[in-house]
């Protein structure tokens, strides 16, 4: 493969991706706190990515989303849980791939097998990619590097399965010089000696331009507190697992941890790990009638009464089938939010933001049955708009500059137009070139147009983040005691903002 040993050891493998061999002495790559000024992107070793399955749908084979297993060989409980709850709440959440088993290895398991440093000192490193189905010990974290951070650990944890998704660290791009390693204010950060020298390697596909946040930075920051989603990802971190493995497919609906709503015939549904072979697993948003259906069957909950939510077989318009997005997000290019600049509801333009940014509330929007998008809720008087091709909010008046549909794949088209809603951004040919270098990024304050509808471009596709209430009863779905197993049985519950009533929701 195109990558060189690490700098730093003249005794290091080129398997690994972050400091040394499970066996070795070698501190980490990450074991001090280095400046949080370096500009990095995310690069990626794409001979090792772990393959997409495939299934049949007659009369193809169909490809389907990436699993990989996962087992301990040591760790307390409490360690085995950060690990799992961290990539779940990151990688898994984000992209179109699926962590499976995080059980004790035993010697069938064939994939990521995670040690823990008994000493402290020591650093954690990863092998790259489907370097893991080699036998031996394949990833090592160091439960002991907590140097600079308190949120150090969620870091590296996040740093070494970006390692084992096959994404080599940022320093590794072709295009990377000291020349280039400026800080936000574009001075010299003082660094650049250091970068230099530390991970000499090549990787061969990159994804758009400098980032000074990605997580894959071994000279940048050493912890990364980001909005987006709360997980730690840069946008362009986001954007670039998202080009390499694929977003979630149309249809499903996601939980923080990544795991799927599944109705299983009419039982009452509860969640599971993300199969795309499994069509209980894939809702069709219908806004005319505000309905989530499977294959005619539709998702139901009795207005009052039993909270349980299930598959009644029959879509017949009944008021517990009636299900609303209300006042969610709208994420699209790099886990970026819809945001409307400055709160101003009186012809304020529309622009894409970290989520969260002054606590969402300029990031809150109903799409309704007639095809408005109203910012706020779906009472709002405000309407998503298009004007001169850009868009903003002004008052809701049923002209066609203000009826959108959502298309299977995540675009948002105009229905008059035809065109979609695209974020000024690169498009794919150029943000993820085969070869050669990557070029530009997903960032705050990036504007909306319309464009030609490209099914192929991440900066066209969108997806819905938030409660989903039930109409009749004034409540919303909601996972039981927010449970994250596999099994963990769903419900109707009162409206609270909790975790247990965050979904994504990706259009079908």
């Amino acid at each position: 493969m195109n990558l060189k040993p690490l700098a730093v050891s003249a005794v290091l493998s080129v398997s690994f991706g972050c400091g040394v061999e499970p066996n070795g002495v070698e501190p980490s790559d990450v074991a001090v706190e280095p400046p949080a000024t370096q500009q990095e992107a995310l690069v990626g070793v794409s001979s090792l990515y772990w393959p997409p399955s495939w299934h049949y749908e007659a009369p193809n084979w169909v490809q389907g989303p990436t699993f990989v297993e996962v087992c301990f060989l040591a760790g307390t409980p409490a360690q085995r849980e950060q690990v799992r709850n961290r990539v779940e709440r990151t990688w898994q959440r984000t992209a179109r791939v699926t962590f499976r088993g995080w059980q004790t290895c035993n010697g069938s398991n064939n994939g990521i097998r995670i040690d823990f440093r008994q000493t402290p000192g020591l650093g954690s490193s990863s092998v790259f990619g489907t370097m893991a189905l080699n036998p031996g010990t394949t990833m090592v974290l160091d439960p002991f590097d907590t140097q600079g951070s308190t949120a150090r650990p969620e870091f590296v944890i996040t740093h070494e399965f970006g390692h084992a998704l096959s994404f080599a660290h940022a320093e590794c791009r072709t295009d990377y010089t000291t020349a280039g390693d400026k800080n936000l204010n574009g001075v010299p950060d003082g660094n650049e000696a250091s970068c230099a020298t530390a991970p000499d390697c090549v990787g061969t596909r990159m994804y758009g331009a400098y980032d000074v946040r990605s997580v894959m930075s071994a000279c940048g920051r050493s912890s990364v507190s980001l909005p987006t989603f709360s997980i730690g990802l840069s946008p362009n971190d986001v954007a670039g697992v998202q080009t390499a493995y694929g977003r979630k497919i149309a249809g499903h609906l996601v939980t923080p941890r990544g795991k799927c709503l599944t109705m299983p015939n009419a039982s009452q549904g509860l969640v599971a790990d993300c199969d795309e072979y499994y069509d209980r697993q894939e809702l069709r948003l219908k806004l005319a009638n505000e309905s989530l259906d499977i294959g005619g069957a539709c998702l139901e909950s009795a207005p009052v009464g039993s909270p349980s939510v299930f598959m009644y077989p029959v879509c017949d318009g009944y008021s517990g089938q009636k299900w609303r997005f209300e006042s969610v997000s709208i994420i699209g290019w790099g886990g970026l939010c819809v945001d409307l600049a400055n709160g101003n509801t009186n012809g304020g333009r529309v622009q894409l933001w970290e989520c969260g940014a002054l606590g969402g509330v300029n990031q809150r929007w109903s799409p309704t049955p007639t095809g408005e998008i109203k910012f706020g809720a779906s009472t709002s008087s405000s309407c998503l708009t298009a004007v001169g091709g850009a868009y903003w909010v002004q008052p809701c008046t049923g002209s066609s500059t203000q009826q959108f549909d959502l298309l299977a794949g995540g675009q948002l088209r105009r229905r008059a137009s035809g065109l979609c809603v695209d974020a000024q951004g690169p498009q794919a040919s150029v943000y993820a070139p085969t070869s050669g270098n990557g070029a530009g990024l997903p960032g705050n304050g990036i504007g909306l147009n319309e464009f030609s509808c490209l099914s192929s471009q991440l900066n066209q596709k969108f997806h819905l983040s938030g409660p989903v209430r039930h109409v009749a009863s004034a409540s919303c779905l909601e996972r039981v005691a927010n449970g994250v197993e596999n099994g963990t049985l769903v419900q109707r519950a009162p409206c609270t903002g909790a975790e247990a009533q965050l979904w994504d929701y990706y259009p079908l």
